[in-house]
């Protein structure tokens, strides 16, 4: 603790939450100038302490002058420690290790460089990537209790033979359809795989458009290898009305152009930012024909489309239109900006 002045030698030890973060190094800009080749080595103290002195939840941004830090050897190792979150690090994956982080059970990758192929992470029930990770596509860990998996991250995302064996086990995913929604070699292998999302209950898709047929075909593709979805919650992107016509100029039969199979059990969708476009329009009509369950479709209006008249036409086109579920309600509401898509944000939750 040599970068702190001597009156906190004891008042730090009656806090039951310390936070060592880009905040706190701001403050010591010059310490760290001046020292360069010792902030990785008190970095290092100051972990390895932590770890032999019962920490349980742990979040390390230690991103300072332009130079990124690398997590210490001690926090793979560390028992204790159950909720991890690691921003604006290096993260070298130690070799040939049987087992790293054992007692975790959240962890959250932001804006990290990761290195090196993980082993078994035996705790482990919630992951997320947010912002840019680096060197997640060589990300096959093995966590045998993963429940929840959640990408909110600019790069493309995971390697995608391990992504199609995590959702035979996972409850609960959250994709970005700015990056991952992207990829075809996703809906490839998500296809190909004999694994079925027999267990995944809610889906959060966030920056999707309705009018990239890439991005639908993938989210489709997820919805179909989905049976028991229970919730369903998108974040709509802006709607181009030029790419929303070629989209339906392409269409062979629009009717099948989102939900071909009945999705017995979903009961809750929510759409936030809806745009009114043609295209959304239909991907509502089609979860009405084809969800059975369907309890609530919840619709969160972009700024664009406030005006009431437009509403209300968008409102008296899906009003009338059949239903599969006798229970189906449509709500609509005033815009709302938020990434708690579907009763909770699975965000915070990490």
């Amino acid at each position: 603790m040599a970068m702190l002045s001597t009156l906190w030698k004891n008042v730090w030890l009656q806090h039951g939450q310390l936070v060592f973060d880009q905040d706190f190094f701001q403050s010591i800009q010059n310490y760290v100038a001046e020292n360069s080749t010792s902030a990785q080595s008190d970095v290092e103290r100051w972990c390895s302490f932590l770890s032999r002195n019962g920490i349980e939840e742990l979040t390390l941004h230690l991103f300072v002058l332009r130079s990124m830090f690398k997590l210490p050897i001690c926090i793979f190792s560390c028992h204790t420690i159950k909720r991890l979150k690691l921003d604006s690090l290096i993260v070298d994956f130690p070799a040939n290790a049987p087992c790293i982080f054992p007692g975790v059970t959240s962890l959250v990758f932001d804006s990290v460089e990761l290195n090196g192929v993980a082993s078994t992470i035996p705790n482990l029930e919630k992951l997320a990537f947010l912002g840019d990770c680096e060197g997640m596509d060589k990300f096959q860990i093995i966590a045998p209790k993963l429940e929840s998996l959640c990408h909110i991250s600019g790069y493309s995302g995971f390697e995608p033979t391990w992504f199609a064996v995590q959702l035979n086990r996972i409850k609960t995913l959250c994709l970005s359809g700015g990056s991952f929604l992207w990829r075809r070699d996703i809906v490839t292998a998500v296809l190909n795989s004999s694994t079925t999302a027999i267990n995944l209950q809610v889906m959060e898709l966030h920056d999707l458009s309705f009018s990239c047929e890439l991005q639908i075909s993938t989210a489709m593709t997820l919805l179909q290898k989905s049976p028991n979805l229970c919730e369903l919650g998108i974040g709509a992107a802006m709607a181009r009305a030029q790419y929303e016509e070629d989209t339906l100029n392409h269409l062979e039969d629009p009717d099948h152009y989102f939900i071909n199979q009945d999705m017995k059990m979903l009961k809750t969708v929510k759409i936030d930012g809806f745009n009114g476009s043609r295209l959304e329009v239909l991907f509502i009509k089609s979860v009405f024909s084809k969800c059975p369950a369907l309890e609530r479709v919840v619709i969160h209006p972009a700024w664009s489309i406030i005006d009431a008249l437009m509403g209300m036409n968008i409102l008296r086109e899906l009003a009338c239109f059949p239903r599969a579920s006798p229970n189906a309600q449509l709500v609509f509401l005033e815009h709302e900006s938020t990434y708690n898509l579907v009763g909770y944000n699975v965000i915070d939750e990490y």
